[in-house]
């Protein structure tokens, strides 16, 4: 439950762009309202990667129209929200289950912009749960993930829930869907190298995963 004295922003963040040639982008602008949290969470607040990913997102929304979109480590949400603003058939922004004020807080802003067929949910990197198992049935094309390595700590937790996500659901498996997945799901992510040699290439190598910037 969020604390009665908690400190709120709201802030409409404005994307503009003139829709490249050949990119698929939209023309025009996307306004899209988030608040804020003074917090020390930091799932509470806009994080820069969160808008540079967004700007790629308006640039390039042929990549998310009409798609399925699940966004990782949504904090705010603005990069998914966007989406959907942007045409995306369905999205759903997931993070951490606590502290609540983390998902209380992006509920509301699923809200605030009055999106049909958007919705938070909470995820825990790094297991698999029977509501994530749930979740793959949807079959989702776009993956998002906004500076969601800032910590080594959260490397393999974080590309074992993508690859899950990434892959089909095996034939078999218990609430396998019927509906036909992806020709090719992708993820989509920005983050902040921190001079930590991190070769995020490399690691997604193990996970089966290719890079390409």
């Amino acid at each position: 439950m969020m604390s009665e004295s908690a400190v709120f922003t709201t802030s409409l963040v404005e994307l503009k762009g003139g829709g490249g040639a050949g990119a698929g982008g939209a023309r025009g602008e996307a306004k899209v309202k988030i608040r804020q949290v003074a917090s020390e969470e930091f799932g509470c607040f806009i994080w820069p990667s969160a808008v540079l990913l967004s700007q790629y997102l308006f640039e390039h929304s042929g990549v998310v129209r009409n798609s399925k979109v699940l966004e990782l480590g949504a904090g705010v949400g603005l990069p998914g929200l966007l989406c959907r603003k942007l045409g995306a058939s369905r999205v759903l922004l997931t993070d951490l289950s606590k502290p609540p004020i983390i998902l209380s807080n992006l509920q509301h802003n699923c809200c605030a912009n009055e999106l049909e067929h958007c919705s938070a949910a909470p995820m825990d990197w790094g297991i698999v749960t029977e509501e994530m198992l749930l979740m793959r049935r949807t079959c989702y094309d776009v993956l998002l993930a906004a500076d969601c390595l800032y910590s080594s700590s959260l490397y393999e937790d974080f590309l074992c829930t993508a690859s899950f996500f990434l892959r089909p659901a095996p034939k078999g498996e218990a609430g396998a869907s019927s509906v036909k997945a992806p020709a090719r799901p992708r993820l989509f992510t920005v983050f902040q190298e921190r001079g930590s040699g991190f070769s995020l290439a490399r690691l997604m190598g193990r996970w089966g995963l290719r890079y390409a910037k």
